[in-house]
């Protein structure tokens, strides 16, 4: 029979009352195990592949006694105490005069999955033997794992495109949100913490009238700063190209609703709409709002793509607001 791995087997007193005179009076002397009892209970936490066998032995004595309790363990219900594996879990003992209930366990691991598995609890203690009830379970059906998605999607445009947003780990989450030129989440999105003005919003520090900068530099580039390498934020015309040359299809991949992008050669994307972030509230959740890495000629504001029932389109919005970053990759 395959050995089965096991972790932890462990036991634990109940309840127990001490002190009692011996009802044999002044002859007789003392016998040790009176009584002794083993229950198997029902298997707890029961997965594809573990799952904690349990059950409880009934011990009265009338003198100081040391024993043990163990499971037998395995595939062949009619065989189990001959092919089965044995559990040895810790000793079980009583001091004198004593009524004890003990709760024993073990933990077992490396188990098959949708296989039935038996077991049964026995005890020795002072010379007595006893044997419970066998009990069953069935391990769960093994998880099938999802599918691999591509880090980068090649739409046949002038960039690939990452799989999920910056921040999360699969198409379907929504990531972190960032005020555009910073490369830092932060708790409230609001004017006057923006990196890249004065406290009034009023004159920008950077990217603006003065300097001539349209575009983020790869230092403020959330994606660069975060991912490194090959990837950046989209620019506003890199934007333009995924809206005008593939094919947009409103849908939901489980609870989440979002636009699945499809080009000609037949690849896609998944943009989740995730709302946007102002103060310390997220809001228009039933947008989606996705960072470019170009400023609006007006300089105060930035240039980002708008998903909402069903257009999609190029917005332009002040730049302290938070909004979700799809990444890019040359």
């Amino acid at each position: 029979m395959k050995r089965i791995l096991f972790f932890i087997a462990s036991l634990s007193l109940l309840t127990s009352c001490g002190g009692v005179d011996n009802p044999g009076g002044g002859g007789g002397g003392k016998q040790g195990t009176l009584e002794l009892k083993c229950t198997t209970e029902a298997a707890a936490d029961v997965t594809e592949n573990s799952a904690v066998l349990k059950g409880k032995v009934a011990l009265k004595t009338d003198n100081a006694v040391n024993g043990s309790a163990w499971f037998y363990f395995g595939t062949d219900k009619a065989n189990l105490t001959s092919t089965g594996q044995k559990i040895s879990t810790q000793s079980v003992s009583s001091n004198v005069y004593t009524e004890t209930t003990f709760n024993i366990s073990a933990t077992m691991s490396g188990l098959q999955p949708e296989t039935t598995y038996y077991y049964v609890l026995e005890a020795s203690v002072g010379g007595k033997d006893a044997s419970g009830n066998v009990v069953s379970f069935t391990t769960g059906k093994a998880a099938t794992p999802e599918p691999a998605v591509a880090e980068l999607v090649d739409l046949g445009l002038s960039v690939k495109w990452r799989a999920w947003n910056l921040g999360a780990k699969k198409p379907e989450e929504f990531g972190d949100f960032y005020a555009w030129g910073e490369v830092q989440t932060k708790e409230k999105y609001q004017a006057d913490n923006y990196k890249w003005s004065d406290a009034t919003f009023e004159k920008m520090t950077k990217y603006n009238a003065t300097d001539g900068l349209t575009k983020l530099a790869a230092s403020d580039d959330a994606a660069a700063a975060k991912l490194g390498g090959k990837y950046r934020m989209p620019t506003a015309e890199e934007f333009k190209d995924l809206r005008e040359k593939c094919t947009w299809t409103f849908e939901k991949h489980g609870d989440v609703e979002g636009y699945t992008v499809t080009a000609t050669n037949g690849n896609s994307i998944f943009l989740p709409l995730c709302g946007m972030r102002y103060e310390d509230n997220h809001l228009h959740k039933d947008y989606g709002l996705y960072w470019s890495s170009n400023v609006e000629a007006s300089k105060s504001n930035a240039i980002s793509l708008s998903l909402h029932n069903g257009e999609v389109k190029e917005y332009d919005i002040q730049r302290f607001v938070g909004f979700t970053i799809r990444p890019v990759s040359d």
